[in-house]
């Protein structure tokens, strides 16, 4: 079974299919059934990058295992989870990037408006370093004020 597993590989795309189910019929425990399972997706997935992981199930002709179970599914959920942790992490570096620019902000120039501090809160990141480094050399609002009409234009 595992030579034919690596055979996948190469089998031309029309025998793909009944070759995996092939591999996927040879009696096995439930356990060596579920790894080669894992195995055959994920050649399949990297073999067909077309066809959702649903697709590729019915290929197989695969009813009696859930989804949910299989290696793959879970890897590729692991990573998702990873994906949106980071993402969740970068929110937080630029929410606390941006709350501490407003206080800078503030201590320089003085209370901001809502509208100045909607203003610099809508600035994209690069905006948001470019008016910090610019920060250094206000004197007052009206640096500031200048500062986010100019940007504007």
């Amino acid at each position: 079974p595992n030579l034919a597993l690596l055979g996948l590989l190469v089998v031309p795309e029309s025998e793909t299919p009944q070759s995996a189910r092939d591999l996927l019929n040879v009696e096995a425990s439930e356990e060596v059934f579920r790894r080669r399972l894992d195995l055959v997706e994920s050649i399949l997935v990297s073999k067909f990058p077309q066809l959702s992981l649903e697709e590729i199930r019915e290929m197989l002709d695969i009813t009696q295992v859930r989804l949910e179970d299989t290696r793959f599914y879970r890897d590729v959920l692991q990573k998702g989870r990873e994906e949106g942790r980071e993402e969740g992490r970068e929110e937080g570096r630029e929410e606390a990037q941006t709350e501490m620019l407003l206080r800078q902000l503030t201590r320089r120039c003085g209370e901001l408006s809502d509208m100045q501090r909607q203003q610099v809160i809508s600035l994209n990141s690069g905006q948001k370093d470019e008016l910090a480094e610019a920060l250094l050399d206000f004197r007052g609002m009206e640096d500031l004020v200048r500062w986010l009409q100019t940007d504007e234009n």
